[in-house]
């Protein structure tokens, strides 16, 4: 009898948990069974791109920004093969994503991060740079 007594509020917690309030809380659920290296692998393109104060989302419409699985970061400009290759690591138990070029890292907050969107913030004051980024699964044109 206890048993059953304690099993509703407990499925009642849980499934609040998972279901994450998509009207009220957009930032999605609070627990996801996919690791947070395996939502980051991805093509993905920017659906929105805000770097030092200017909008940049129409420039960066078409470009893709690729994470593999063996940790390469590949930055690839609209309509040529311009690309930038690279490294990433999650670090700072998971709630920042490095990517490294050559001798530079940059540590990009991550603020929101599911299987098909990714929110990235990077506050750089003594380089003088702020970047916000949200990403969406890159489709190939058809």
């Amino acid at each position: 009898m206890n048993r059953t007594l304690y099993f509703w509020p407990v499925l009642a917690l849980c499934l609040t948990a998972l279901a994450g309030c998509i009207d009220e809380y957009p930032e999605g659920p609070l627990v996801s069974p996919l690791p947070h290296a395996v939502r980051v692998v991805n093509t993905w393109r920017w659906s929105y791109a805000l770097e030092n104060g200017l909008n940049r989302t129409g420039e960066r419409a078409d470009s893709t920004i690729q994470f593999t699985q063996d940790r390469v970061v590949k930055i690839c400009e609209a309509g040529t093969a311009n690309c930038r290759e690279g490294k990433w690591e999650l670090v700072r138990k998971n709630q920042k994503l490095n990517l490294i070029f050559g001798e530079k890292a940059f540590a990009y907050d991550i603020l929101l991060l599911r299987e098909f969107e990714m929110w990235l913030s990077l506050a750089d004051t003594a380089a003088g740079q702020s970047v916000d980024w949200e990403l969406r699964p890159y489709k190939a044109p058809e």
